[in-house]
């Protein structure tokens, strides 16, 4: 064991450490109501197989393309069978989290071995490992819930490891990776060829080529086919054709000159050093998937954006490696300078292209959402308000956390038919624009005569159940129509913040040595003439003789001010200020906040009411 970690501690350390990381953040994104669809999708499915259902979908939602269907009438993945009972160690779909985050650290093991095979180095072997855990277009498409693909990598370096050593657990590694997916085996077929040509083996080679091919065409004509409603694969739709692009030509133009395209490629091509462009016929498998992708009118999946590098990325870093190897090849007899020259060189390129790969890639903290802990308990403990099985309708962010039941309707639109509704508050309603949504909310689901009654809510999530008293919905209602949060407001000072004690974990904060000025104002409303109550809700601590803050309201763009208080002292915590206002119906009415000393002001949000 000793000698085991002196030789392979560090590589062992960063698969530990890669794998804690991105079961983290996964974990987290998900606790914070960040994942979506297809975390939701795939744990729908495995709950329906363990039910006795087979792989049964049971998300459904109104205008769009979505419908309870059989899993493997979209994708043919084998590999659901392993994963049914291991998903179901965990309440939720956190156990599949976990999982995708082992496979993607462990599969820098066999990468580093078939490294080591394919260069015969055993420290660019751990190089190797360590540039597979650096790939910025893994971790991008970890954060994006949950796939199946995610355990591509590790099965197709360690089929090519094996098949090179001249073991036999060769077989294994390619069933598994197989399994995967329907489009798999086509890439495996040309993989196994090249690798059987390469190393000698030319027969077994044909043999796995050829049994993948069978594989592939059973799949995509019998398998799926018979499990889908349509008789075909339900993706076959997203294929980009002549016909659709209006000619020859023109898909042409759009597949191969489209820089949306080639961008993302590029960016993964540079962050392995432009390799692959080394490989030789090794470069095949992974252009093969790059043509499957681009030949798709899903942007996504086009721009190899989300999960598909989970594909595309592991048949490009076999060529990587494979154009590694060709280099040390080329280096053997040359000077001891030249070998140094062309390895500094290799490095520097590899560090750009990981840099600008990282530097153009989605933030990991952006990416976990907003929610502190507190409201995450809150959340957590609102949603098991809902019984569990019953057929509810949910937010799409909502939908990982209630798949496991026969019925799950995302709500896509303004539509509700079951008796549960679990929504969102604080505007994450995607791809339900979130105008449209409040508009639907307040003015029918919180209506007076509503069909649903308010069960619990806490600025964030809310529950709503056909039949249930409506006696809370108007002020909710209120609450919605007529709050601002402070991040919503125009700024001069201050900065945006996470707080565990506002209302949706943000607020807007002015330190002492920030500049004077506007920390809050707008947003212009035309409000009625009338008598009003407008209520901050604030914490600040400054001088107790000195105010720091003065709060107002005003009319007609700030001209003529209605009410104003002075903020100065230790509010002890967040209080709410009330200020009253006759307003004259003038308009452009203005809720502000101005620094005008030295002090700290949070801002959690601004609500105002009408008197009379």
């Amino acid at each position: 064991m000793i000698t085991f970690l002196r030789r392979h501690g560090l590589l062992v350390g960063a698969m530990v450490i890669t794998a804690v990381a991105l079961a983290a953040i996964t974990l987290t994104r998900h606790l914070r109501m960040a994942s979506a669809f297809d975390l939701a999708l795939f744990d729908s499915a495995l709950w329906s197989f363990r039910q006795g259902d087979g792989f049964r979908i049971t998300l459904e939602c109104v205008n769009a393309l979505t419908y309870p269907h059989h899993f493997f009438g979209e994708h043919f993945a084998p590999i659901m069978y392993l994963l049914a009972w291991p998903a179901a160690l965990t309440s939720g779909p956190q156990a599949l989290l976990v999982l995708q985050a082992l496979a993607i650290a462990a599969a820098a093991w066999p990468a580093a071995v078939l490294a080591r095979r394919m260069t015969g180095s055993a420290a660019l072997g751990t190089l190797a490992g360590f540039v597979w855990l650096a790939q910025p277009s893994l971790w991008q498409a970890a954060l994006y819930d949950f796939h199946v693909e995610a355990f591509e990598p590790l099965f197709l370096f360690a089929f090519a490891a094996a098949f090179l050593a001249g073991n036999r657990w060769h077989w294994l590694w390619a069933v598994l990776y197989l399994a995967c997916k329907e489009d798999a085996p086509i890439y495996f077929a040309v993989t196994a060829a090249i690798l059987g040509w390469r190393s000698g083996r030319r027969a077994d080679g044909a043999v796995l080529a050829a049994l993948a091919l069978m594989y592939a065409w059973a799949a995509w004509f019998y398998i799926i086919p018979a499990f889908s409603i349509t008789g075909q694969p339900l993706h076959m739709s997203r294929l980009v054709t002549p016909q659709t692009c209006g000619g020859l030509w023109p898909w042409f133009v759009t597949i191969t000159c489209d820089s949306a395209r080639w961008i993302p490629f590029l960016q993964i091509l540079g962050a392995m050093a432009f390799l692959p462009l080394l490989a030789g016929a090794l470069v095949l498998p992974a252009g093969m998937s790059l043509g499957v992708m681009w030949l798709s009118v899903n942007n996504y999946q086009s721009g190899l954006a989300v999960h598909y590098p989970f594909t595309f990325t592991p048949l490009l870093f076999l060529a990587a490696l494979a154009g590694a190897g060709q280099i040390v090849t080329w280096m053997q007899g040359r000077s001891h300078r030249a070998r140094h020259t062309i390895f500094a060189l290799s490095i520097a390129l590899l560090l750009a292209g990981l840099f600008f790969g990282w530097y153009a890639a989605p933030s990991l903290i952006a990416a976990l959402g907003s929610n502190r802990p507190r409201v995450m308990r809150e959340n957590r403990a609102l949603l098991e308000r809902i019984p569990p099985h019953v057929p509810v309708t949910a937010a799409l962010t909502l939908a990982p956390h209630l798949a496991r039941r026969t019925q799950l309707t995302l709500l896509l639109s303004p539509s509700c038919k079951t008796e549960w509704l679990a929504t969102r508050l604080d505007g994450e309603t995607y791809p339900f624009l979130n105008d449209e949504h409040f508009d639907w909310l307040i003015g029918t689901i919180l209506a007076t005569n509503s069909a649903y009654g308010l069960v619990a809510e806490n600025d964030v999530v809310a529950i709503f159940r056909r039949g249930a008293p409506t006696t809370a919905n108007a002020a909710l209602a209120f609450r919605l129509e007529h709050t601002i949060r402070a991040t919503e407001f125009n700024h001069q000072t201050g900065t945006g913040i996470t707080d565990d004690q506002a209302g949706d974990g943000l607020a807007w904060r002015c330190k002492p040595q920030d500049s004077e000025g506007a920390f809050i104002f707008g947003h212009y409303l035309d409000l009625p003439a009338g008598d009003y109550e407008i209520t901050f809700r604030l914490r600040g601590a400054g001088r107790a003789k000195s105010p720091y803050a003065r709060l107002d309201v005003s009319e007609n763009g700030g001209r003529f001010i209605r009410a104003e208080h002075l903020l100065a002292g230790d509010t002890g915590g967040y209080r709410e200020i009330k200020l009253q206002a006759r307003l004259t119906g003038m308009g452009a009415v203005e809720f502000r906040g101005f620094k005008i000393g030295p002090g700290e002001i949070v801002v959690d949000r601004v609500s105002w009411r009408r008197l009379n």
